[in-house]
């Protein structure tokens, strides 16, 4: 095959593509406009779920306050420890500095950065890609 008939046979791939997607997208129009009214519904019980648990969330932490070594209630529910660590991001980031330890380059950032910087041990090269016109001339 030549270009030229890459090229048809790709605008042709891409318009049956595109009518294939505009035919789902009607179909879930129509589902979801059907389910609207359960959507509806299934919003309202989470958010009184989410409201219910929290007055249960709130009993419970009550009651492990009062006594650490209770650790299931009623219902199955129960409470898990987990910890919580608090510093100062700029204090950690020194103590990793200074034990050379934890770091690691964010590397998007630092190739927006090296673009502008001229750093000898960077090499910038352009590298070609090919883009796709919105709509596709065939003659």
């Amino acid at each position: 095959m030549n270009l030229k008939e890459n090229v048809a046979n790709y605008a042709s791939l891409r318009i049956q593509l595109e009518l294939k997607k505009e035919i789902v997208a009607q179909h879930k129009k129509e589902y979801e406009e059907k389910m609207e009214d359960i959507l509806s519904t299934i919003k309202e019980l989470e958010e009184k779920l989410n409201s219910n648990f929290s007055l249960i969330e709130t009993e419970i932490k009550a009651e492990f306050e009062k006594d650490k070594t209770v650790k299931k209630f009623y219902g199955g529910f129960g409470i898990q420890e987990k910890k919580k660590i608090e510093y100062d991001p700029e204090v950690a980031l020194r103590w990793a500095k200074d034990k050379n330890m934890f770091i690691t380059l964010d590397v998007k950032s630092f190739e927006k950065a090296a673009e502008g910087m001229k750093l000898d041990f960077v090499k910038i090269d352009k590298e070609p890609s090919v883009t796709v016109p919105k709509e596709i001339k065939l003659d």
